[in-house]
C-alpha cells in the first residue's frame, strides 16, 4: 500500500527530528520540561510506528486517550511554557515561520494518531 510507504518515510523524518531536537535539549541542560516531554515523545512516535508498521502497540483506547494529551502538552510544551519566551528576539513574523513549520512537521503525527486510534480495526483485530 503506498500511503503506508509514506507514513514509514515520515516515521523515520520524525525520529531524525526528534533525535535532533532532544540532542539540542541534552547539550543546552537536560530541564524538567524535558524529563516529561521524551516520554510523551517516544510515546507519540511508538503510534506512528504502529500505524505506519501496522502493529498493535497498547490497545486502541490507550491512543484514543493519549491523542488528545500529546496534543495539549505539544501546545504548552513547545509555545506556552518556553517556546515563545525562547522566541523573544525573533520578529512577528519569524515567530510566525517556525510556528507553521513546527506544526507542518508534527501535524502529520496527529494524524496518523487518529487513524491509528480510530480508524485502524485491521490493527486492532489481528490475532497474536
Amino acid at each position: 500500500m503506498k500511503t503506508n510507504i509514506l507514513w514509514k518515510l515520515y516515521f523515520w523524518l520524525l525520529v531524525f527530528a526528534l533525535l535532533a531536537l532532544n540532542g539540542a535539549a541534552v547539550k543546552r541542560g537536560f530541564s524538567m520540561r524535558d524529563a516529561i516531554d521524551v516520554p510523551i515523545s517516544l510515546t507519540g512516535l511508538a503510534g506512528v510506528f504502529g500505524f505506519a508498521y501496522q502493529k498493535s502497540i497498547f490497545v486502541s483506547i490507550f491512543w484514543r486517550v493519549f491523542l488528545p494529551v500529546i496534543f495539549v502538552w505539544d501546545i504548552f510544551a513547545n509555545f506556552l511554557g518556553n517556546g515563545v519566551s525562547g522566541l523573544r528576539d525573533f520578529t512577528w513574523l519569524e515567530i510566525v515561520f517556525v510556528i507553521a513549520v513546527y506544526y507542518v512537521l508534527f501535524s502529520a503525527e496527529y494524524v496518523a494518531l487518529y487513524l491509528y486510534a480510530f480508524r485502524s480495526e485491521k490493527i486492532w483485530n489481528k490475532e497474536g
